[in-house]
Protein backbone atom coordinates (compact mmCIF):
# COMPACT_ATOMS: atom_id res chain seq x y z
CA UNK A 1 0.00 0.00 0.00
CA UNK A 2 1.32 3.75 -0.48
CA UNK A 3 1.61 5.82 2.21
CA UNK A 4 -1.69 7.48 2.14
CA UNK A 5 -3.45 4.41 2.08
CA UNK A 6 -4.34 3.84 -0.97
CA UNK A 7 -2.70 1.42 -3.16
CA UNK A 8 -0.77 2.27 -6.96
CA UNK A 9 -3.19 1.84 -9.44
CA UNK A 10 -6.05 3.52 -6.95
CA UNK A 11 -3.60 6.31 -6.96
CA UNK A 12 -3.38 6.68 -10.66
CA UNK A 13 -7.01 6.42 -11.02
CA UNK A 14 -7.56 9.48 -8.68
CA UNK A 15 -4.73 11.53 -10.48
CA UNK A 16 -6.40 10.78 -13.95
CA UNK A 17 -9.91 11.67 -12.47
CA UNK A 18 -8.61 14.91 -10.87
CA UNK A 19 -7.05 15.88 -14.37
CA UNK A 20 -10.22 15.04 -16.33
CA UNK A 21 -12.23 17.42 -13.45
CA UNK A 22 -14.12 14.29 -12.53
CA UNK A 23 -13.62 14.55 -8.91
CA UNK A 24 -15.56 16.32 -6.27
CA UNK A 25 -14.77 19.08 -4.74
CA UNK A 26 -13.84 17.77 -1.20
CA UNK A 27 -12.04 14.50 -3.15
CA UNK A 28 -10.13 17.42 -5.21
CA UNK A 29 -8.73 19.36 -2.03
CA UNK A 30 -8.09 15.84 -0.39
CA UNK A 31 -5.92 14.93 -3.98
CA UNK A 32 -4.12 18.78 -3.63
CA UNK A 33 -3.12 18.41 -0.40
CA UNK A 34 -1.54 14.64 -0.78
CA UNK A 35 0.33 16.03 -3.64
CA UNK A 36 1.93 18.83 -1.16
CA UNK A 37 2.83 16.71 1.12
CA UNK A 38 4.45 13.79 -1.53
CA UNK A 39 6.41 15.34 -4.08
CA UNK A 40 5.96 11.89 -6.10
CA UNK A 41 2.41 12.28 -5.81
CA UNK A 42 2.55 15.28 -7.14
CA UNK A 43 5.03 14.93 -10.32
CA UNK A 44 3.15 11.67 -11.23
CA UNK A 45 0.27 14.41 -11.27
CA UNK A 46 2.67 16.40 -13.51
CA UNK A 47 3.11 13.82 -15.58
CA UNK A 48 -0.98 12.95 -15.98
CA UNK A 49 -1.06 16.67 -17.16
CA UNK A 50 1.35 16.41 -19.75
CA UNK A 51 -0.77 13.37 -21.01
CA UNK A 52 -3.59 15.71 -21.73
CA UNK A 53 -1.25 18.56 -22.62
CA UNK A 54 -0.49 15.93 -25.83
CA UNK A 55 -3.79 14.69 -25.91
CA UNK A 56 -4.64 18.38 -27.25
CA UNK A 57 -1.98 19.12 -29.65
CA UNK A 58 -2.33 15.40 -31.09
CA UNK A 59 -5.85 16.42 -31.61
CA UNK A 60 -4.76 19.67 -33.38
CA UNK A 61 -1.76 19.10 -35.13
CA UNK A 62 -2.35 16.36 -38.33
CA UNK A 63 1.51 16.59 -39.32
CA UNK A 64 2.81 15.57 -35.94
CA UNK A 65 5.65 18.00 -36.12
CA UNK A 66 3.97 20.04 -32.89
CA UNK A 67 3.52 16.84 -31.16
CA UNK A 68 7.65 15.90 -31.63
CA UNK A 69 8.24 19.18 -30.53
CA UNK A 70 5.87 18.89 -27.26
CA UNK A 71 7.46 15.57 -26.76
CA UNK A 72 10.83 16.65 -26.92
CA UNK A 73 10.48 19.33 -24.51
CA UNK A 74 8.20 17.09 -21.85
CA UNK A 75 10.94 14.46 -22.21
CA UNK A 76 13.35 16.20 -19.42
CA UNK A 77 10.15 15.97 -16.88
CA UNK A 78 9.58 12.51 -17.67
CA UNK A 79 10.80 9.49 -15.84
CA UNK A 80 11.84 7.03 -18.62
CA UNK A 81 10.23 3.64 -19.70
CA UNK A 82 7.57 3.82 -16.58
CA UNK A 83 6.41 7.42 -17.33
CA UNK A 84 6.15 5.67 -21.46
CA UNK A 85 3.94 2.74 -19.64
CA UNK A 86 1.74 5.45 -17.99
CA UNK A 87 1.47 7.50 -21.34
CA UNK A 88 0.52 3.70 -22.99
CA UNK A 89 -2.09 3.22 -20.56
CA UNK A 90 -4.08 6.93 -20.57
CA UNK A 91 -3.87 6.89 -24.16
CA UNK A 92 -5.34 3.09 -24.81
CA UNK A 93 -8.31 4.35 -21.86
CA UNK A 94 -9.17 7.34 -24.12
CA UNK A 95 -9.03 5.18 -27.49
CA UNK A 96 -6.93 7.41 -29.36
CA UNK A 97 -5.05 5.25 -31.55
CA UNK A 98 -4.33 7.75 -34.17
CA UNK A 99 -2.65 9.83 -31.18
CA UNK A 100 -0.81 7.20 -29.63
CA UNK A 101 0.74 6.05 -33.67
CA UNK A 102 2.11 9.48 -33.73
CA UNK A 103 3.34 9.87 -30.36
CA UNK A 104 4.89 5.83 -30.81
CA UNK A 105 6.62 7.39 -33.49
CA UNK A 106 8.27 10.28 -31.63
CA UNK A 107 9.08 7.85 -29.20
CA UNK A 108 11.27 6.07 -32.17
CA UNK A 109 12.83 9.11 -32.49
CA UNK A 110 14.16 10.22 -29.44
CA UNK A 111 14.32 7.17 -28.55
CA UNK A 112 17.18 5.90 -25.90
CA UNK A 113 17.42 9.86 -25.92
CA UNK A 114 14.47 9.73 -24.16
CA UNK A 115 15.44 7.15 -21.33
CA UNK A 116 18.72 8.77 -21.28
CA UNK A 117 18.09 11.66 -20.25
CA UNK A 118 17.64 12.49 -16.37
CA UNK A 119 14.53 13.41 -14.83
CA UNK A 120 15.39 17.00 -13.42
CA UNK A 121 15.51 17.46 -9.46
CA UNK A 122 15.13 20.66 -7.97
CA UNK A 123 17.28 23.51 -8.26
CA UNK A 124 20.50 24.69 -7.46
CA UNK A 125 22.13 27.92 -5.88
CA UNK A 126 23.91 29.86 -8.17
CA UNK A 127 24.98 33.24 -6.09
CA UNK A 128 24.51 34.63 -2.88
CA UNK A 129 24.00 38.58 -2.22
CA UNK A 130 22.59 37.11 1.27
CA UNK A 131 24.00 36.08 4.53
CA UNK A 132 21.22 33.53 4.71
CA UNK A 133 22.61 30.17 5.47
CA UNK A 134 23.10 29.55 1.53
CA UNK A 135 26.10 28.27 -0.80
CA UNK A 136 26.78 28.39 -4.07
CA UNK A 137 26.52 25.25 -5.19
CA UNK A 138 23.89 23.96 -3.03
CA UNK A 139 20.72 21.84 -3.99
CA UNK A 140 17.29 21.88 -3.17
CA UNK A 141 15.21 18.73 -4.16
CA UNK A 142 11.15 19.18 -4.90
CA UNK A 143 9.51 19.72 -1.72
CA UNK A 144 12.51 21.80 -0.11
CA UNK A 145 11.76 25.72 0.87
CA UNK A 146 13.91 28.52 0.62
CA UNK A 147 13.29 31.15 3.02
CA UNK A 148 15.54 34.81 2.65
CA UNK A 149 15.09 37.53 5.10
CA UNK A 150 17.06 40.14 3.31
CA UNK A 151 19.22 39.65 0.19
CA UNK A 152 19.15 38.31 -2.73
CA UNK A 153 19.92 34.57 -4.35
CA UNK A 154 20.36 33.11 -7.70
CA UNK A 155 18.85 29.72 -8.65
CA UNK A 156 19.07 27.52 -11.17
CA UNK A 157 15.77 24.90 -11.95
CA UNK A 158 16.69 21.98 -13.40
CA UNK A 159 14.96 22.59 -16.22
CA UNK A 160 17.52 25.24 -17.11
CA UNK A 161 15.33 28.23 -15.91
CA UNK A 162 17.13 30.82 -13.90
CA UNK A 163 15.31 32.62 -10.82
CA UNK A 164 16.48 35.58 -9.07
CA UNK A 165 14.66 35.81 -5.06
CA UNK A 166 14.53 39.04 -3.78
CA UNK A 167 14.30 38.95 0.61
CA UNK A 168 12.10 38.67 2.48
CA UNK A 169 10.64 36.33 0.30
CA UNK A 170 9.67 32.76 1.21
CA UNK A 171 9.77 29.97 -2.21
CA UNK A 172 9.15 26.70 -2.38
CA UNK A 173 10.80 24.37 -4.63
CA UNK A 174 8.11 21.66 -6.26
CA UNK A 175 10.22 20.22 -8.87
CA UNK A 176 12.42 21.23 -11.71
CA UNK A 177 10.15 22.71 -13.79
CA UNK A 178 8.23 24.47 -11.04
CA UNK A 179 7.98 26.63 -8.23
CA UNK A 180 5.46 28.31 -5.53
CA UNK A 181 6.14 31.77 -3.99
CA UNK A 182 4.90 32.23 -0.83
CA UNK A 183 6.12 36.04 -0.54
CA UNK A 184 8.43 38.15 -2.15
CA UNK A 185 9.74 38.66 -5.18
CA UNK A 186 11.20 37.02 -8.05
CA UNK A 187 12.42 37.23 -11.50
CA UNK A 188 12.53 34.11 -14.05
CA UNK A 189 14.73 34.14 -17.20
CA UNK A 190 13.52 31.35 -18.78
CA UNK A 191 15.91 29.62 -22.20
CA UNK A 192 13.76 28.70 -25.18
CA UNK A 193 14.39 24.43 -23.97
CA UNK A 194 12.68 25.62 -20.18
CA UNK A 195 9.25 27.18 -21.37
CA UNK A 196 6.67 25.35 -19.94
CA UNK A 197 8.50 26.75 -16.83
CA UNK A 198 5.62 27.53 -14.06
CA UNK A 199 5.77 29.42 -11.00
CA UNK A 200 2.42 29.43 -8.63
CA UNK A 201 1.33 31.47 -6.01
CA UNK A 202 -1.55 33.10 -4.11
CA UNK A 203 -4.07 33.50 -6.72
CA UNK A 204 -3.03 31.54 -9.33
CA UNK A 205 0.03 30.25 -11.75
CA UNK A 206 2.06 31.61 -14.67
CA UNK A 207 3.52 29.50 -16.87
CA UNK A 208 6.40 30.95 -19.40
CA UNK A 209 5.94 30.83 -22.71
CA UNK A 210 9.13 32.71 -23.66
CA UNK A 211 11.87 34.48 -21.91
CA UNK A 212 11.70 36.93 -18.53
CA UNK A 213 9.08 38.11 -16.33
CA UNK A 214 8.85 39.04 -12.56
CA UNK A 215 6.19 38.08 -9.37
CA UNK A 216 5.63 39.51 -6.48
CA UNK A 217 3.76 38.10 -3.40
CA UNK A 218 2.68 40.40 -0.68
CA UNK A 219 1.13 39.87 2.72
CA UNK A 220 -2.37 41.23 1.56
CA UNK A 221 -2.57 41.46 -1.87
CA UNK A 222 -2.54 38.31 -4.35
CA UNK A 223 0.05 37.61 -6.77
CA UNK A 224 1.38 40.27 -9.45
CA UNK A 225 2.84 39.57 -12.82
CA UNK A 226 4.93 41.66 -14.84
CA UNK A 227 6.17 40.53 -17.81
CA UNK A 228 9.98 41.80 -19.39
CA UNK A 229 10.40 39.84 -22.06
CA UNK A 230 8.62 37.65 -24.29
CA UNK A 231 5.16 35.88 -23.16
CA UNK A 232 3.77 34.94 -19.96
CA UNK A 233 0.16 32.56 -19.94
CA UNK A 234 -1.59 33.33 -16.40
CA UNK A 235 -3.91 31.24 -14.77
CA UNK A 236 -6.00 33.04 -12.22
CA UNK A 237 -7.63 30.80 -9.17
CA UNK A 238 -10.19 32.63 -9.70
CA UNK A 239 -11.26 31.23 -12.57
CA UNK A 240 -12.32 32.79 -16.20
CA UNK A 241 -9.69 31.33 -18.17
CA UNK A 242 -6.17 31.98 -18.86
CA UNK A 243 -4.66 35.60 -19.95
CA UNK A 244 -2.02 35.97 -22.29
CA UNK A 245 0.67 38.61 -21.51
CA UNK A 246 3.02 40.29 -23.42
CA UNK A 247 6.11 42.34 -23.13
CA UNK A 248 5.33 45.33 -20.58
CA UNK A 249 2.13 43.95 -19.27
CA UNK A 250 0.76 43.16 -15.80
CA UNK A 251 -1.99 41.48 -14.17
CA UNK A 252 -2.79 40.86 -10.31
CA UNK A 253 -4.15 37.34 -9.98
CA UNK A 254 -6.59 37.33 -6.99
CA UNK A 255 -10.33 36.75 -6.40
CA UNK A 256 -10.93 39.53 -8.80
CA UNK A 257 -8.13 39.68 -12.00
CA UNK A 258 -6.73 42.35 -12.36
CA UNK A 259 -4.34 44.50 -15.43
CA UNK A 260 -1.65 46.96 -13.68
CA UNK A 261 0.53 49.39 -15.37
CA UNK A 262 3.70 47.24 -15.32
CA UNK A 263 6.76 48.52 -13.63
CA UNK A 264 9.88 47.16 -14.64
CA UNK A 265 11.60 48.77 -11.75
CA UNK A 266 10.48 46.92 -8.95
CA UNK A 267 12.29 43.70 -9.54
CA UNK A 268 15.81 43.58 -9.41
CA UNK A 269 17.18 41.68 -13.00
CA UNK A 270 20.42 40.90 -12.28
CA UNK A 271 22.82 40.47 -9.59
CA UNK A 272 25.72 42.53 -9.30
CA UNK A 273 29.15 40.95 -11.09
CA UNK A 274 31.99 39.39 -8.79
CA UNK A 275 34.09 42.50 -7.26
CA UNK A 276 37.68 42.74 -8.68
CA UNK A 277 40.57 42.77 -6.79
CA UNK A 278 41.03 46.34 -7.61
CA UNK A 279 38.87 48.73 -4.69
CA UNK A 280 40.69 51.88 -4.92
CA UNK A 281 38.54 54.10 -2.88
CA UNK A 282 38.86 57.83 -1.78
CA UNK A 283 38.29 57.88 2.15
CA UNK A 284 37.48 61.11 4.26
CA UNK A 285 37.41 60.13 8.09
CA UNK A 286 37.23 63.62 9.63
CA UNK A 287 39.75 63.56 12.25
CA UNK A 288 41.63 66.78 13.33
CA UNK A 289 41.00 70.34 13.92
CA UNK A 290 41.88 71.67 10.62
CA UNK A 291 38.99 72.72 7.94
CA UNK A 292 41.00 70.25 5.07
CA UNK A 293 40.12 67.17 5.59
CA UNK A 294 42.89 64.79 3.96
CA UNK A 295 41.70 62.13 1.68
CA UNK A 296 43.37 58.85 3.52
CA UNK A 297 42.26 56.56 0.46
CA UNK A 298 44.16 54.62 -2.26
CA UNK A 299 44.86 53.72 -5.45
CA UNK A 300 41.69 55.98 -7.37
CA UNK A 301 42.87 57.78 -10.43
CA UNK A 302 43.37 61.13 -9.31
CA UNK A 303 46.12 63.49 -8.51
CA UNK A 304 47.16 63.76 -4.55
CA UNK A 305 45.66 66.57 -3.19
CA UNK A 306 42.57 66.79 -5.53
CA UNK A 307 40.61 64.42 -3.42
CA UNK A 308 40.78 66.05 -0.01
CA UNK A 309 37.53 67.45 1.56
CA UNK A 310 37.27 71.32 2.69
CA UNK A 311 34.78 72.40 5.35
CA UNK A 312 33.19 75.91 3.65
CA UNK A 313 30.20 78.39 4.11
CA UNK A 314 28.53 79.96 2.00
CA UNK A 315 28.93 83.58 4.05
CA UNK A 316 30.76 84.71 6.79
CA UNK A 317 27.84 84.96 9.27
CA UNK A 318 27.42 81.13 9.07
CA UNK A 319 29.66 78.95 11.00
CA UNK A 320 31.14 75.91 9.91
CA UNK A 321 30.33 72.29 10.26
CA UNK A 322 31.29 71.21 14.01
CA UNK A 323 33.76 68.16 14.77
CA UNK A 324 31.66 65.89 16.66
CA UNK A 325 31.82 62.65 18.45
CA UNK A 326 31.42 60.35 15.49
CA UNK A 327 31.17 56.31 15.05
CA UNK A 328 34.92 55.76 14.97
CA UNK A 329 36.93 59.13 16.12
CA UNK A 330 35.64 62.22 14.94
CA UNK A 331 32.39 62.92 12.27
CA UNK A 332 30.82 66.15 11.54
CA UNK A 333 27.87 67.76 12.05
CA UNK A 334 25.95 69.60 9.01
CA UNK A 335 23.02 72.03 10.24
CA UNK A 336 21.78 72.27 6.77
CA UNK A 337 21.65 76.02 6.59
CA UNK A 338 24.73 77.39 4.10
CA UNK A 339 27.67 75.26 5.85
CA UNK A 340 28.74 72.16 3.86
CA UNK A 341 32.09 70.53 2.74
CA UNK A 342 33.08 70.36 -1.04
CA UNK A 343 35.69 68.51 -2.94
CA UNK A 344 37.82 69.10 -6.18
CA UNK A 345 37.86 64.85 -6.20
CA UNK A 346 34.72 65.16 -9.34
CA UNK A 347 32.68 61.32 -8.78
CA UNK A 348 32.72 59.22 -10.47
CA UNK A 349 31.18 59.78 -13.93
CA UNK A 350 28.64 58.07 -16.70
CA UNK A 351 27.29 54.68 -16.00
CA UNK A 352 30.74 53.37 -14.40
CA UNK A 353 30.25 51.11 -11.21
CA UNK A 354 30.61 52.82 -7.66
CA UNK A 355 30.18 52.50 -4.09
CA UNK A 356 29.56 55.18 -1.74
CA UNK A 357 29.34 54.41 2.20
CA UNK A 358 29.44 56.50 5.40
CA UNK A 359 27.68 56.73 9.29
CA UNK A 360 24.90 59.10 9.20
CA UNK A 361 22.78 60.35 12.02
CA UNK A 362 19.55 61.88 11.48
CA UNK A 363 17.98 63.31 14.38
CA UNK A 364 14.93 62.52 15.70
CA UNK A 365 13.27 65.63 14.88
CA UNK A 366 14.28 65.51 11.12
CA UNK A 367 12.44 68.33 8.93
CA UNK A 368 11.90 67.33 5.34
CA UNK A 369 13.44 71.17 4.26
CA UNK A 370 16.60 69.22 5.11
CA UNK A 371 16.58 65.87 3.46
CA UNK A 372 18.76 66.64 0.80
CA UNK A 373 22.57 66.19 -0.13
CA UNK A 374 24.22 63.90 2.30
CA UNK A 375 27.02 63.26 -0.29
CA UNK A 376 26.45 64.17 -4.20
CA UNK A 377 28.20 65.18 -7.76
CA UNK A 378 27.41 65.59 -11.08
CA UNK A 379 24.89 68.05 -12.89
CA UNK A 380 21.54 68.62 -12.25
CA UNK A 381 20.73 69.85 -15.50
CA UNK A 382 19.24 66.74 -17.58
CA UNK A 383 17.36 63.38 -16.28
CA UNK A 384 20.01 60.74 -15.30
CA UNK A 385 22.91 63.63 -15.36
CA UNK A 386 22.86 63.74 -11.22
CA UNK A 387 23.87 61.02 -8.47
CA UNK A 388 23.13 62.23 -4.89
CA UNK A 389 22.37 60.30 -1.59
CA UNK A 390 19.76 61.97 0.61
CA UNK A 391 17.21 60.94 3.31
CA UNK A 392 14.08 61.15 1.49
CA UNK A 393 12.33 63.94 2.35
CA UNK A 394 9.37 63.86 -0.14
CA UNK A 395 6.63 61.91 0.79
CA UNK A 396 4.92 61.03 -3.15
CA UNK A 397 8.57 59.67 -4.08
CA UNK A 398 8.70 56.87 -1.37
CA UNK A 399 8.61 56.61 2.53
CA UNK A 400 9.73 59.97 4.70
CA UNK A 401 13.07 59.65 6.66
CA UNK A 402 14.73 56.36 4.03
CA UNK A 403 17.96 56.01 2.58
CA UNK A 404 17.21 57.48 -0.84
CA UNK A 405 19.85 58.27 -3.77
CA UNK A 406 18.12 60.25 -7.19
CA UNK A 407 19.69 60.86 -10.40
CA UNK A 408 17.30 63.74 -10.72
CA UNK A 409 13.66 62.99 -11.57
CA UNK A 410 14.39 59.28 -10.69
CA UNK A 411 14.77 57.66 -7.37
CA UNK A 412 15.67 54.60 -5.23
CA UNK A 413 13.95 54.88 -1.87
CA UNK A 414 14.60 52.64 0.99
CA UNK A 415 12.34 50.83 3.91
CA UNK A 416 14.46 51.44 7.40
CA UNK A 417 13.63 54.49 9.16
CA UNK A 418 16.79 56.58 9.96
CA UNK A 419 15.02 59.19 12.34
CA UNK A 420 16.17 57.97 15.75
CA UNK A 421 19.38 60.08 16.43
CA UNK A 422 21.80 56.88 15.97
CA UNK A 423 24.63 56.28 13.91
CA UNK A 424 23.60 54.00 10.79
CA UNK A 425 26.33 52.30 8.46
CA UNK A 426 24.60 53.77 4.62
CA UNK A 427 26.07 52.26 1.21
CA UNK A 428 24.48 52.65 -2.04
CA UNK A 429 25.92 50.46 -4.89
CA UNK A 430 25.78 50.94 -8.26
CA UNK A 431 27.23 47.67 -10.53
CA UNK A 432 27.44 49.96 -13.82
CA UNK A 433 28.07 49.60 -17.52
CA UNK A 434 26.37 50.38 -20.60
CA UNK A 435 22.67 50.69 -19.86
CA UNK A 436 22.43 51.00 -15.74
CA UNK A 437 19.11 51.60 -14.66
CA UNK A 438 19.01 53.24 -11.61
CA UNK A 439 15.63 50.68 -11.11
CA UNK A 440 17.75 47.66 -11.94
CA UNK A 441 21.48 48.17 -10.94
CA UNK A 442 21.70 49.59 -7.28
CA UNK A 443 21.34 48.32 -4.28
CA UNK A 444 20.61 50.06 -1.08
CA UNK A 445 22.29 48.69 2.41
CA UNK A 446 21.54 49.68 5.59
CA UNK A 447 23.83 48.22 8.65
CA UNK A 448 25.14 46.19 6.76
CA UNK A 449 21.94 44.04 5.47
CA UNK A 450 20.94 44.63 1.83
CA UNK A 451 17.48 46.81 1.91
CA UNK A 452 14.83 46.28 0.07
CA UNK A 453 13.52 49.11 -1.62
CA UNK A 454 9.99 50.83 -1.12
CA UNK A 455 10.28 53.10 -4.29
CA UNK A 456 11.63 52.54 -7.40
CA UNK A 457 11.57 54.89 -10.47
CA UNK A 458 13.23 53.69 -14.37
CA UNK A 459 15.96 55.85 -15.09
CA UNK A 460 19.43 55.59 -17.13
CA UNK A 461 22.95 56.56 -15.07
CA UNK A 462 24.51 59.03 -16.94
CA UNK A 463 26.34 61.43 -14.03
CA UNK A 464 27.89 64.69 -15.71
CA UNK A 465 31.66 65.46 -14.14
CA UNK A 466 31.14 68.73 -16.67
CA UNK A 467 28.81 70.62 -14.80
CA UNK A 468 29.15 73.99 -13.45
CA UNK A 469 29.09 72.62 -10.02
CA UNK A 470 31.98 70.28 -10.53
CA UNK A 471 33.14 67.82 -7.31
CA UNK A 472 31.75 66.11 -4.38
CA UNK A 473 29.53 67.70 -1.77
CA UNK A 474 28.65 66.86 1.08
CA UNK A 475 25.68 68.73 3.50
CA UNK A 476 24.50 70.66 0.69
CA UNK A 477 21.96 69.58 -2.31
CA UNK A 478 23.53 69.66 -5.62
CA UNK A 479 20.13 71.75 -7.35
CA UNK A 480 22.11 74.96 -5.54
CA UNK A 481 19.77 75.30 -3.28
CA UNK A 482 21.31 76.85 -0.15
CA UNK A 483 19.39 74.54 2.23
CA UNK A 484 21.16 71.02 2.95
CA UNK A 485 21.53 67.70 5.05
CA UNK A 486 20.88 68.22 8.47
CA UNK A 487 22.19 66.09 10.69
CA UNK A 488 25.96 63.88 11.61
CA UNK A 489 28.37 62.36 8.99
CA UNK A 490 31.05 60.10 9.58
CA UNK A 491 34.01 57.78 7.32
CA UNK A 492 32.83 58.82 3.82
CA UNK A 493 33.96 56.44 1.47
CA UNK A 494 33.50 56.55 -2.77
CA UNK A 495 34.75 53.14 -4.37
CA UNK A 496 35.46 52.70 -8.09
CA UNK A 497 34.15 49.31 -8.22
CA UNK A 498 30.92 47.88 -6.85
CA UNK A 499 31.36 46.20 -3.60
CA UNK A 500 29.87 42.96 -2.91
CA UNK A 501 27.77 42.14 0.88
CA UNK A 502 30.81 40.82 2.26
CA UNK A 503 32.75 44.08 1.53
CA UNK A 504 30.00 46.23 2.52
CA UNK A 505 29.25 44.03 6.11
CA UNK A 506 32.97 44.21 6.73
CA UNK A 507 32.99 48.31 6.57
CA UNK A 508 30.14 48.70 8.77
CA UNK A 509 31.77 46.19 11.34
CA UNK A 510 35.41 47.10 11.45
CA UNK A 511 35.19 50.45 9.00
CA UNK A 512 37.51 48.37 6.47
CA UNK A 513 37.38 46.64 3.54
CA UNK A 514 40.82 44.52 3.67
CA UNK A 515 44.27 44.86 5.45
CA UNK A 516 44.21 47.04 9.05
CA UNK A 517 41.06 49.33 9.87
CA UNK A 518 40.97 53.21 9.21
CA UNK A 519 41.45 55.74 11.11
CA UNK A 520 41.84 56.26 14.95
CA UNK A 521 39.79 54.04 17.25
CA UNK A 522 39.34 51.18 15.32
Amino acid sequence: MEPNGQNSEEQEELLARGVAGELGAADLSRLVEQCRRDPELAARLGEHVLVERLLGVAARDPGGEMLRREVLMGLAAGGGAEFAERVKARVVARRRQGFWLKLAACLLVCGAGWFAMRKPQGAEVLRVESWAALEPGQKFEPGRKISLESGLVELRFGCGAQVIVEGPAELWVQNGWSARLERGRVVARVPEKAHGFTIEGRGGKLVDLGTEFGVSVGDKEGMEVHVLEGVVEAHPSAGGGKVRLERDQALRLSDAPLRLASNRGAFVRTLPPVPENQTGYVHWDFEGTESVIPDRGRDLAGTDGIRDLELVRVTAALGLPVRVAGRFGQGVEFTGEGSYARSDFPGIGGSDARTVAFWVKVPADFDVGHGYGVIGWGSHAEPGSAWQISINPAEAEGPIGRLRVGVNRAPVVGTTDLRDGNWHHCAVVLYGGPGADISTHVLLYVDGRLEPAARKAVMEVNTDLQGPNRGVWLGRNISGAVKGFRGGVDEVYVFGCALDHVQVDRLFRENRVDGKPAGKGR
